[in-house]
């Protein structure tokens, strides 16, 4: 049951539908027993720098190791990076030298003290 939180500045435009269904896809592709990824996004209409951040929580397996881990999180860098390059900004901002859109990427696991369910 993943859970994937994208936090980006609203001056990009991202096809988050499209972004949350190549997550899930890439994540069952890594382990085909993931149920399915609940996704949000979050675009901020107040802001510093171009930027996108994406998170996603898994619950531990022991086959989810550092190794797992790691080639998870280069293809959930190669398809934000995609993303975002085709993300037209509409506004540009200015970090250093030149235009750049900043980004961050996350997996982090579930404590043992975390529940979940559904209702209905």
């Amino acid at each position: 049951m993943p859970n994937l939180d994208l936090k980006y500045s609203a001056d990009l435009n991202i096809d988050t539908k499209k972004l949350f269904k190549a997550v899930e896809d890439t994540v069952k592709a890594h382990d085909a027993g993931t149920g399915a990824c609940k996704a949000r996004a979050y675009p901020a209409q107040q802001f510093q720098y171009t930027h996108c951040y994406m998170e996603l929580a898994l619950l531990t397996k022991d086959s989810r190791d550092e190794a797992w881990t790691q080639k998870l999180i280069d293809d959930l860098e190669e398809l934000l990076k995609a993303e975002l390059t085709k993300a037209s900004a509409t506004t540009s901002a200015t970090i250093g030298e030149g235009t750049q859109t900043a980004w961050g990427v996350n997996v982090s696991y579930a404590s043992p003290y975390f529940r979940f369910g559904k209702i209905g």
